[in-house]
């Protein structure tokens, strides 16, 4: 059996969950934020719920990918619970706000497509203290696993059968390219680093 894109997105996008949750748990990523996760898990079931139902995405299209993202999430927040701590930040009172708002707008007006929308609002705020520890502390997150989750992301827009399966692709993608921006300009200056550090042992000698 063929895979499709949007398939083979998810599985890249589950094996970028792998060497993350290696870093976790050799404990390289230091007191990771349980709230964070914890949001960032229900979330992920709830774009899942909507996307699929007010997009008609299927597993051969672009749901995939987020059934992955959300395993991957889930896989995270348990390795989390071992390490972390409960860090709960205004921002996830906004995303929990928005949620719940969203849910109730999905109830009251049977709109899962305008449900979704806001959904990716309220996840955007939830996201927002991860965007802000890379672009201000770049050392303490992995750029190869948000790279490749990137990646993942850019191949399902390819994977959508039609224009409104791409509002979740798209968010994807502008989220995740907003976190590994700060970690690749940081991992390619520090490769440059070691690289003139190289060069510049042997005049020492």
């Amino acid at each position: 059996m063929s895979l499709t894109i949007g398939q083979l997105s998810g599985i890249i996008l589950f094996l970028s969950g792998i060497p993350y949750a290696w870093e976790m748990h050799r404990g390289k990523i230091k007191d990771p934020p349980i709230s964070s996760w914890s949001v960032w898990t229900v979330m992920n079931v709830l774009l899942m719920l909507a996307h699929r139902a007010g997009t008609g995405a299927t597993l051969d299209s672009t749901l995939f990918n987020q059934v992955m993202s959300t395993v991957n999430v889930f896989i995270i927040l348990c390795l989390a619970l071992r390490t972390g701590s409960w860090q709960w930040k205004k921002s996830e009172s906004v995303c929990t706000g928005l949620a719940l708002a969203s849910i109730a707008l999905w109830q009251c007006s049977g709109s899962a497509f305008a449900a979704l929308f806001w959904m990716l609002v309220a996840d955007f705020c939830g996201t927002w203290p991860m965007i802000q520890k890379t672009w201000t502390e770049p050392d303490k997150e992995p750029f190869w696993p948000w790279f490749a989750a990137c990646i993942a992301h850019v191949m399902n827009l390819f994977a959508a059968k039609n224009g409104w399966e791409l509002l979740l692709p798209i968010y994807f993608v502008f989220a995740c390219s907003t976190i590994t921006l700060p970690l690749g300009i940081y991992s390619y200056r520090m490769y440059r680093m070691r690289k003139l550090a190289l060069a510049v042992q042997p005049l020492s000698e």
